[in-house]
């Protein structure tokens, strides 16, 4: 290969130079052989990435597995294609020549398209010497991305000076590094559980390893959105916050519509506020709240469909801390229950079902009440209706279930909650009348 390809290097080199002398000469020979050189140069590092592994195998037979040959090989020809696309476009970018600059684009592309689609799923870690972060796997990862993000800096820092053709190849680079990233941070998260349950043997249920990926999941996806919108926030760059955005959405998605019904969290270990789930839901609650604060500050742009964008998040932050803490409770009683019933103790199992159905009663009343209590102070009518809306549900509960099911204690205790809280808002509002006159007819808000 070297014999071949250093002479022809060689040669091509005293052709450019010479370019204006060869003009006569079809342009496209010089750069057909340009492009067969550089595709040999990679088929040789590649032949010669395969062969090394190989070589190891038989030297080293018995001792290195199949499994680490196939992970060598493919890792290694992920990363030569990488290194040499990466190298490609910085070349490119140095000498201006827009060929070099797409060839190894088009190479980076095919790198990282294997690296997610075949490398994640056939590459094996052993579980019983996982390191996270210092695996084979994710270092693979860093060694594509970290050298990218660099080129890719460089090419944003140039952006005016580059063709139309060019900065779309850099915005398509830069979104399929950002899925890079992602993707690898959860395949560790998968492989990193993986071997928690194979050396936790009989401490760590299928079930425990099954939460805690999915727990991991939806957090990792929601911190790495925040980091993009605060690094769009930073560099005012709408398109980074709107990749934020996206990512955060389909986090949100998960989290309510699958891992709310899914997850189980383990009743020994469980700790009422401070388990993972909680924790994720908090995350996602952080992240809405950035999200809607970037709105009211006006950096973010987002088309609207039908309703405000801001009113939009600030609905979903309710539903979510209304998930969070519901869930909280439910899981607070069952797990009672639960161990009530392994001691065998019939009179306290019976009595959780109550004690629930009573707790999520006065906590969906007392969400209301704040979220009416922030209306008022705001004097937004919007957030004072919404607050009237969700106090309905508590009412609703209380007259339609409570009423029938709970025990007698319970049923007048979730009574009086109600009555309470229902007469002090009353009082509220008659106290501050002048501030939410209209809130039922729609006339403005005047002084008395």
């Amino acid at each position: 290969y070297l014999a071949v390809l250093l002479p022809l290097g060689g040669v091509l080199y005293l052709c450019r130079r010479r370019r204006a002398a060869l003009a006569e000469s079809p342009w496209w020979h010089f750069v057909s052989l340009i492009a067969l050189m550089n595709l040999a140069v990679v088929w040789g590092l590649s032949v010669e990435g395969v062969h090394f592994f190989q070589s190891q195998a038989s030297h080293l037979a018995g001792t290195l597995s199949s499994a680490s040959v196939t992970n060598g090989v493919l890792l290694s020809l992920t990363l030569i294609w990488a290194v040499y696309g990466t190298g490609m476009m910085a070349f490119g970018l140095w000498r201006r020549v827009y060929l070099a600059h797409v060839g190894g684009a088009a190479l980076l592309a095919v790198a990282m398209t294997k690296l997610l689609i075949i490398d994640s799923f056939v590459v094996r870690l052993a579980s019983e010497t996982f390191i996270p972060v210092f695996n084979p796997l994710f270092l693979t990862y860093l060694s594509v991305l970290l050298p990218l993000a660099a080129v890719l800096f460089l090419y944003r820092r140039r952006q005016a000076a580059l063709s139309e053709g060019e900065s779309w190849h850099l915005l398509a680079l830069m979104g399929l590094m950002n899925l890079a990233a992602l993707w690898g941070l959860s395949v560790e998260a998968v492989h990193y559980f993986q071997a928690q349950a194979v050396s936790e043997t009989g401490n760590l249920s299928d079930r425990a390893v099954h939460s805690g990926i999915h727990m991991t999941l939806t957090a990792v996806w929601t911190l790495y959105a925040l980091a993009l919108l605060a690094i769009g926030g930073w560099r005012r760059d709408w398109l980074v916050q709107l990749a934020g955005v996206a990512v955060g959405a389909v986090a949100l998605g998960k989290l309510l519509l699958y891992d709310t019904f899914n997850v189980h969290l383990d009743p020994n270990s469980y700790l009422f506020m401070v388990n993972t789930q909680f924790l994720t839901f908090a995350l996602m609650l952080g992240l809405l709240t950035t999200i809607a604060l970037q709105l009211h500050r006006r950096r973010l742009s987002l088309p609207t469909i039908g309703v405000e964008p801001l009113v939009a998040v600030l609905a979903m932050a309710n539903l979510v801390a209304i998930c969070a803490l519901t869930q909280e409770v439910v899981d607070f009683f069952d797990f009672r229950e639960a161990r009530f019933l392994a001691e065998g103790n019939r009179t306290l199992v019976l009595a959780q079902e109550s004690a629930k159905q009573l707790s999520l009663t006065v906590l969906w009343a007392l969400y209301a009440v704040g979220v009416m209590t922030a209306g008022m102070a705001r004097q937004s009518s919007q957030v004072r209706l919404a607050g009237m809306a969700l106090l309905a549900v508590p009412l609703v509960k209380l007259f339609g279930y409570d009423v029938f099911l709970l025990d007698q204690v319970y049923r007048v205790v979730a009574f009086v909650t109600l009555g309470v809280l229902l007469l002090i808002m009353g009082l509220a509002y008659q106290r501050h009348s002048h501030r939410v006159r209209g809130f039922l007819f729609g006339e403005q808000e005047v002084e008395d």
